[in-house]
């Protein structure tokens, strides 16, 4: 860690105080199968990000609304 000497992200710059970076650790839970483009939008307006046209993030944010509806496909199909 940045706080750890003998580390190679070591920051002498860094206190408990006052860290340099933080991190976070994930878990890999469960694989999820491709939703289609098509199905995405037959569930959100045209201007939602999900489907709106135009530059994305590879990883953008997710209301939790967005994120369980999603989940459950609600009127999705």
């Amino acid at each position: 860690t940045q706080f750890d000497p003998s580390s190679p992200y070591f920051d002498p710059r860094a206190t408990r105080e006052n860290p340099r970076w933080y991190t976070v650790e994930v878990e890999f839970l469960e694989a999820w199968p491709l939703v289609p483009l098509a199905e995405l939008k037959a569930c959100f307006p045209q201007d939602h990000p999900l489907v709106k046209k135009g530059n994305r993030l590879s990883v953008m944010p997710v209301p939790p609304e967005v994120a369980e509806r999603l989940i459950a496909r609600k009127g999705c199909r």
